[in-house]
């Protein structure tokens, strides 16, 4: 968290945009984070966790959960 706070200030305080190996990291950062601690504060697997989940209409949330695998491959 530290790493990551201190990439954040640098950017938002000093205009300091960091480099891809940067971003990579902080991305790896956060994933490890957000794996270690849905667990305990939702009781809920990370990897389960789809936006169609916070989507209030659920004839959207069908729609997009649907169409999300397809996305996915399509990204890859």
């Amino acid at each position: 968290m530290k790493r990551l706070n201190k990439i954040r200030n640098t950017l938002k305080h000093n205009g300091g945009h960091p480099d891809q190996p940067t971003i990579n990291l902080a991305a790896t950062d956060t994933t490890t984070f957000l794996e270690a601690s849905t667990p305990l504060v939702f009781q809920l697997d990370y990897a389960a966790v789809s936006m169609a989940d916070v989507i209030p209409s659920s004839r959207c949330a069908t729609w997009y959960a649907r169409r999300r695998p397809q996305a996915l491959t399509a990204n890859r």
